[in-house]
């Protein structure tokens, strides 16, 4: 019977990456902080269709807004 001998190159890859978890272990942690939005809220339950289209129209404003105008074409548009 032979005996187990396991990858050298999977051992390699093993070694690697128990090495570059110490070393992220052992540097500072981040900052737990939770991150801040700066967005408008949205209405949580909307009970109507005018809720809605407000919350759409909310949405689209916000993708124009970041989107470049030559980019790509507006809602509706072919």
């Amino acid at each position: 019977m032979r005996a187990y001998r396991p990858d050298v190159t999977e051992q390699k890859k093993l070694y690697s990456l128990l090495l570059s978890l110490k070393r992220a272990r052992s540097q500072k942690a981040i900052d737990p902080s939770p991150i801040k939005s700066n967005s408008e809220p949205w209405i949580l339950h909307p009970k109507s269709l005018a809720d809605v289209i407000a919350i759409s129209e909310s949405v689209e404003h916000s993708v124009d807004e970041i989107r470049p105008s030559e980019a790509a074409p507006k809602t509706g548009e072919v």
